[in-house]
């Protein structure tokens, strides 16, 4: 995931969301505020606030490493369409967009971490999520309310959430894989 776009603010998750300390973005003198963010789960992130043109524009760079329920969380003054790129950022990131629901935002996650954007052009992933996200909500309710209220994602789920996403690239021309 190379470029991106949010609407209003994004959040930078590295690895499973546990209970650890969270190291700052910045080492020296400059430093960020936390901000607890907590999941309707109960699951909890210790988020710096990246809420300056400076902050933000460093964002993750040259960390070379996270805790697990560390993140970032870019706040903007307006709504927009912003661009992030992961220059010179060394750890594992997702993007979460704040004001998504959970259950997109777990769709569009488990499609990526799960190859399902590998052959699909940059310059569609946009179209390819937003299509996918439609196609989900017009289709599959169902799976959409599972993934709100099971704790976490069964092989069961993981199953019918693929053959979803494959069904879906085969009838909207993205080809089908996985």
């Amino acid at each position: 995931m190379s470029t991106r776009y949010a609407r209003a603010a994004a959040l930078f998750l590295a690895g499973a969301l546990l209970t650890s300390p969270i190291q700052s973005a910045f080492s020296g003198s400059e430093s960020s505020p936390l901000v607890t963010i907590t999941y309707p789960t109960g699951a909890r992130v210790q988020a710096e606030l990246a809420d300056t043109p400076q902050k933000r524009s460093r964002g993750l760079m040259f960390r070379e490493q996270m805790a697990p329920d560390a993140g970032m969380l870019f706040r903007f003054e307006e709504a927009g369409e912003w661009s992030f790129w992961m220059k010179n950022t060394k750890v594992a990131l997702d993007i979460l967009w704040i004001g998504m629901p959970v259950a997109d935002q777990v769709v569009s996650i488990f499609a990526g971490v799960n190859g399902f954007l590998d052959d699909v052009p940059i310059k569609k992933i946009r179209e390819f999520e937003d299509d996918l996200l439609h196609y989900v909500a017009q289709h599959h309710l169902e799976i959409k309310k599972a993934l709100t209220t099971k704790p976490k994602i069964d092989d069961a789920l993981a199953a019918e959430l693929k053959q979803i996403i494959v069904t879906f690239k085969q009838n909207m021309g993205f080809g089908a894989q996985r």
